[in-house]
């Protein structure tokens, strides 16, 4: 909970990387259980933490290349 009383919403962004599907005519180079990694590891993050918060995640990492998400 905030300091309101609300519920604690954490919102990040993410890339699951160059993964073979359809919609990359299966060119990519990660299967989709590879793919799947990063964007579960950002949907399970327990509520309350300090970081990452407002970020782009790339590799289950803060990526350093796209900052002020």
């Amino acid at each position: 909970m905030d300091r309101k009383g609300g519920e604690d919403i954490l919102i990040n962004t993410c890339s699951p990387g160059f993964v073979a599907t359809d919609m990359t005519q299966h060119k990519g180079h990660l299967t989709l259980e590879e793919g799947a990694v990063t964007p579960v590891y950002v949907a399970l993050l327990p509520p309350n933490i300090q970081e990452p918060r407002g970020r782009f995640i790339r590799n289950k990492e803060i990526s350093q290349e796209i900052q002020g998400c």
